[in-house]
């Protein structure tokens, strides 16, 4: 682009600030899927936990489970 000509440094002008913004968004866009990826990261390991500590009440319900859907038979 020629700085001589006022509508193509205008445009130069323009440009570069649209590729700043794109650039920031794009910086912006990657810490907000990083966060995402973490929190996930996290929740998945949570749910294994909680799975690993208190899936004996999952086995129990489904081994009691009577004829009745709502109806629960626990011995002991």
């Amino acid at each position: 682009c020629s700085t001589n000509n006022p509508s193509q440094a205008k445009l130069r002008r323009e440009l570069d600030e649209s590729l700043q913004v794109a650039e920031r968004l794009t910086r912006k866009y990657n810490e907000l899927l990083k966060s995402y990826q973490w929190k996930m990261l996290n929740t998945s390991s949570l749910l294994e936990q909680l799975n690993e500590q208190f899936n004996w009440v999952s086995r129990l319900a489904n081994l009691t489970q009577g004829e009745d859907q709502y109806y629960l038979r626990v011995t002991t």
